[in-house]
């Protein structure tokens, strides 16, 4: 809704947040995008979906938050702000959970981190790849722990029938609390 039809040039999308605990007396945590901003072209148009995205991360302690989120578009000079209350789950209890999975246009692995570029919109055309990060946490023998990591996928019929899309996709020997699958979509259905 940013750009008309027809927009030139490029933009940065600048984002920045802050995360004050809630019920308990510690200061704001604040962090922003200002060293590697989103990158836009309004000319291309945006990606599937319709949806521009930009992020930032931010380690925060278990509990709840006031969290407060402001994007500056540099092309427009607008500013757009959100806030909401959220709950930082402790992962540090016993027993094994998982993070939030994070859709991913794209992974990468640099041999000691795998680089995640998130998916702002759920909707991927088949000359795409559809990539899924999430994080590990509670595994027994700690960082030495291992694992099998399981995929598959269902498509929803019309009908509101549910059919495997191709064979399940096991990795096995997994070690890394960070863990990501990716595949090209050009052999699933639409």
């Amino acid at each position: 809704d940013l750009y008309p039809p027809g927009s030139a040039g490029s933009s940065t999308l600048r984002l920045y947040a802050s995360a004050m605990p809630v019920g308990r007396s510690a200061p704001a945590r604040l962090t922003s995008n200002e060293a590697e901003p989103g990158r836009i072209e309004p000319a291309k148009g945006p990606p599937p979906g319709g949806v521009y995205d930009t992020w930032t991360g931010l380690a925060l302690e278990p509990g709840r938050y006031h969290a407060t989120l402001a994007i500056e578009d540099s092309l427009t000079g607008q500013i757009g702000r959100a806030e909401a209350e959220i709950d930082v789950p402790d992962f540090s209890r016993p027993g094994l959970a998982l993070s939030t999975p994070v859709l991913a246009s794209e992974l990468s692995d640099t041999g000691y981190r795998l680089g995640v570029t998130a998916r702002a919109s759920g909707t991927f055309l088949q000359s795409e790849s559809l990539g899924l990060y999430y994080e590990v946490y509670g595994l027994p023998g700690g960082d030495d722990g291992r694992f099998t990591a399981s995929y598959r996928f269902f498509r929803e019929m019309p009908d509101g029938m549910v059919t495997p899309v191709g064979k399940p996709i096991v990795l096995e020997d997994r070690t890394s609390a960070a863990q990501g699958w990716s595949s090209p979509l050009t052999e699933w259905p639409a």
